[in-house]
């Protein structure tokens, strides 16, 4: 019998009639039935997670070679990426003459930073935000950067105005503001459909 597939349908169990049981005996002989069918339920659910199991490890055992695979390459990847990184790094005004532009392209891929979503408040000094909050509190203009009634700095409102305070304001404050870049070597369209056709 062949197995079902996506473009078959698995036929639906018939209904069984069951007479009615007008008797002790046909009771307890229900009963039996039952109790047989129900350790059959079990055996075949046994049968199931044996299966499972022997499938599970055959393909772990199969994926083992594969995982290992990409920790060699992962592996690789990383100590030349280093090295274009450390290029990069000593040539980028070369790379990439304008300030605003963060990446260059090459035949087989995009090389470039990629700014971090999320900027983040960095206090300068040893003190935490609500010393910082402390120190500034009732200087002019700087009001709507502490939160109360717990005095503490609203870094959420020092990053809406980033673009506007200056380098003295935010050293008045004792904070910088940090936006880490991260190094990506980006594999262009047609080079990763080459790879895929090729290893297809």
């Amino acid at each position: 019998m062949p197995k079902p597939t996506a473009l078959t349908k698995t036929p639906k169990t018939q209904r069984e009639v069951v007479p009615v049981i007008t008797t002790h005996e046909g009771m307890a002989l229900t009963v039996t039935e039952v109790t047989n069918l129900q350790l059959e339920v079990a055996a075949a659910q046994g049968e199931i997670q044996t299966k499972t199991a022997l499938a599970e490890r055959l393909l772990a055992d199969g994926l083992a070679p594969v995982q290992k695979r990409i920790e060699e390459l992962g592996c690789k990847i990383k100590a030349r990426a280093s090295r274009v990184l450390g290029y990069v790094i000593e040539h980028r005004d070369e790379l990439m003459p304008n300030p605003r532009k963060k990446s260059f392209d090459l035949p087989t891929a995009t090389v470039g930073f990629a700014i971090a979503p999320k900027a983040k408040v960095v206090l300068l000094a040893d003190e935490d935000s609500t010393d910082a909050a402390l120190r500034i509190e009732g200087v002019k203009g700087f009001e709507k950067y502490i939160r109360i009634p717990l005095p503490e700095l609203d870094k959420e409102a020092i990053l809406a105005d980033r673009d506007i305070l200056t380098p003295a304001q935010l050293a008045f404050i004792g904070i910088r503001i940090e936006q880490p870049e991260k190094f990506y070597i980006t594999p262009k369209s047609e080079t990763a459909a080459a790879a895929t056709t090729a290893t297809a």
